[in-house]
């Protein structure tokens, strides 16, 4: 759909969000066995799921003008990461607790496997943190 639509500055945005630099990298980085801290999970939830959002907030801003404002461009990016982030972090809870009393072993599908894994090595993570405090410290730390 985007790709049909004549606007240079919303394909780039597209291909930043999506591409190898982006979305692309956010998975392959979420697929990786290790367990991860809570600054990398932040970042994985920044390639993916954050990239979406900015797309979905700058992209009628670049369909209204080819020369957006800076201000909004800098807006939409940081509102878009940001719900991203706790849009994930809920889901992510979400999957746990409706997931978390299921056998493994019941999956055919090692795929399917490695993301219940990688959700619960992500919930264990931000479960082991002992308040919204601490929380809050690590996104204004995360983010500045």
């Amino acid at each position: 759909m985007l790709i049909s639509i004549n606007s240079p500055s919303l394909n780039k945005l597209y291909y930043w969000a999506t591409g190898a630099k982006g979305l692309i990298n956010g998975q392959v980085l979420d697929l990786q066995e290790d367990e991860k801290n809570f600054n990398q999970i932040v970042r994985i939830f920044e390639l993916k799921t954050s990239r979406l959002f900015q797309i979905a907030l700058l992209g009628p801003i670049y369909l209204k003008s080819e020369k957006a404002n800076l201000r909004e461009i800098i807006q939409s990016l940081r509102l878009g990461s940001y719900l991203g982030i706790l849009f994930q972090i809920q889901d992510d809870f979400d999957d746990f607790n409706n997931k978390e009393n299921i056998d493994l072993n019941i999956f055919q599908n090692y795929e399917e496997q490695a993301k219940i894994r990688q959700r619960e090595i992500k919930v264990n993570t931000l479960k082991n943190l002992k308040n919204y405090k601490e929380v809050l410290s690590l996104f204004k730390n995360y983010f500045n």
